[in-house]
């Protein structure tokens, strides 16, 4: 478990957070078995267009935190 995930984090950066996790799913759905081989930047860009957030937010967020 990571510092920040639990209880230490506020309901509203939650919801970010799994916003974010959710577009990651989403976007692996839409590709499927192909999504692996997608460069990075490509997927952060998809997941800004989504959610409006930086791509420092967004791999933060994906490396940091839990689903």
């Amino acid at each position: 478990m990571t510092r920040f995930s639990g209880e230490n984090r506020r309901p509203s950066t939650v919801l970010r957070d799994n916003s974010v996790h959710e577009a990651y799913r989403q976007l692996q759905k839409e590709t499927g078995e192909y999504f692996r081989f997608l460069p990075r930047e490509f997927v952060y860009e998809r997941i800004r267009q989504r959610t409006g957030l930086c791509t420092k937010t967004i791999a933060f967020i994906l490396n940091h935190t839990r689903w």
